[in-house]
């Protein structure tokens, strides 16, 4: 299955110390997963169409800036960067194998 994962096992850390940013009221991490099974990446609008999963999963896993105090808002950043981090090597590494397939694919 083509999915990415989008996590606050890592991103947790940078929110309050109670935690309550990107976890459950069970105090289980929020898990996110986006598919892409269904977008061809080899397309701008299969990227863009990605690119806006990700936004949301993450805003599912980090919160929204909506309505926040500062505190919160600088909480919402640290989580989002951090998700990020977590992501963009997971999408490098998918970009890789979409090439290589793509490759095979015009090869044949």
């Amino acid at each position: 299955m083509r999915t990415l994962i989008i996590s606050t096992l890592i991103a947790v850390t940078a929110a309050s110390p109670a935690g309550a940013q990107g976890r459950t009221a069970e105090g289980r991490a929020t898990v996110e997963r986006v598919s892409f099974k269904d977008l061809d990446l080899n397309t701008t609008a299969g990227l863009r169409q990605l690119r806006r999963r990700i936004a949301n999963a993450t805003e599912a896993v980090c919160d929204s800036y909506a309505g926040k105090e500062q505190y919160e808002q600088d909480q919402v950043t640290r989580c989002r960067k951090a998700v990020a981090r977590m992501v963009e090597p997971q999408l490098a590494r998918i970009m890789r194998q979409d090439d290589v397939q793509s490759a095979a694919t015009v090869s044949r």
